[in-house]
């Protein structure tokens, strides 16, 4: 894994930064797992089935 330092002046604009950062990922993280279940969700029983049996 990548290791990145950051320095600040000010820590209190970095930590608001990085938290923005994380959310905005959060999110887009959170909205691909939805977007999967209705995938998932919308898959015909027959090939649920299939794939159990594999």
């Amino acid at each position: 894994m990548a290791e990145l330092k950051l320095r600040s002046k000010d820590p209190d604009f970095l930590r608001r930064i990085i938290q923005s950062a994380l959310s905005e990922r959060l999110q887009t993280v959170t909205a691909g797992i939805k977007k999967q279940k209705n995938v998932f969700k919308n898959l015909k029983p027959s090939i649920n089935y299939q794939q159990r049996n594999l």
